[in-house]
C-alpha cells in the first residue's frame, strides 16, 4: 500500500474536524488504532478501507495514493455539465421535414428499408440543401458518457467520410449494427475513442475495418 495513506487519512480526518477517539468510533475500532493508520505502524483492513472511503466520500485509490483524483464521479458530472454547456438545443424553423429515430442500423441494410423506427424527428428543411440526409439515433450504453446519454437522440448527417475528432456513428468489422465514437485519424488508421474513460479506445485500419456512416449534427435531449 502507498505510504501517503497515511497522511491523506489523517487530512480526510482533520478536514471533518474529527479527534482520533471519534474516527475510531465511526470505523468501530480503538483510538490506538486510527494512531497507528496515521502514524503508518498498522494498516488497516480492506472492509475498513471501504467504510473509510465511503465516509469521506473519496476514491479507495485516491485513499490509498495510487490516484490524484479525488472523486471520479463528481468529475464526471463536473465534466458533464460544462459539456451541456456547450450543446446548442437548436429552434427549429417552420419548414421543416421529419427523420426517422432509428433504434439500431445493421451494416449494409439501407436506411429506407429498416424496420426498426422508433419515431420520427423534426429537422429544418434548409439542412437538405445539397442533397444532404440524415436519421436520427437512440443513443445505447454509457461509453460516450457524460457528453451523451443512454436513451438520447442524435441527428446523423449520412456521409462515408468524416474529419478527424468528430462523433460518428460507425460499422467496425462488419458489425451487426452502428455504434457511435468519436473518430481520430491516422495516416491508414482510424482510432474509435469513447468519452468515458472507463473504456478504452481502439485502433483500426482504415477503411478495411471501419465504415463511417455518419457524423453527429445534432444532440436531443428530453429534459
Amino acid at each position: 500500500m502507498d505510504k501517503t495513506f497515511k497522511e491523506r487519512f489523517k487530512s480526510l480526518r482533520r478536514e471533518r474536524g474529527l479527534t482520533q477517539e471519534e474516527m475510531g468510533g465511526i470505523l468501530k475500532v480503538s483510538k490506538q488504532a486510527v494512531s497507528n493508520y496515521e502514524n503508518g505502524k498498522r494498516q488497516p483492513e480492506l472492509e475498513t478501507l471501504e467504510v473509510i472511503a465511503e465516509y469521506f466520500n473519496v476514491d479507495m485509490n485516491y485513499l490509498i495514493g495510487r490516484s490524484e483524483i479525488k472523486n471520479s464521479h463528481e468529475n464526471l458530472m463536473k465534466l458533464q455539465k460544462e459539456m451541456e454547456s456547450n450543446i446548442d438545443f437548436l429552434d427549429l424553423p417552420s419548414d421543416t421535414v421529419k427523420i426517422p429515430v432509428l433504434g439500431r442500423i445493421p451494416a449494409g441494410v439501407p436506411v429506407e428499408a429498416m424496420g426498426d423506427v422508433l419515431g420520427y424527428e423534426e429537422i429544418p428543411l434548409d439542412w437538405k440543401r445539397g442533397g444532404r440526409e440524415y436519421i436520427a439515433l437512440v443513443v445505447k450504453g454509457d461509453s460516450m458518457y457524460p457528453k451523451y446519454f443512454e436513451g438520447d437522440t442524435v441527428i446523423i448527417q449520412l456521409q462515408k467520410d468524416c474529419n478527424s475528432g468528430q462523433d460518428c456513428a460507425v460499422y467496425v468489422n462488419d458489425s451487426y449494427e452502428a455504434t457511435l465514437k468519436t473518430v481520430k485519424k491516422g495516416e491508414n488508421s482510424i482510432t474509435l475513442t469513447p468519452i468515458n474513460t472507463a473504456y478504452p479506445p481502439k485502433t483500426y485500419t482504415y477503411p478495411s475495418e471501419v465504415q463511417i456512416l455518419g457524423v453527429v449534427k445534432e444532440l436531443r435531449r428530453k429534459i
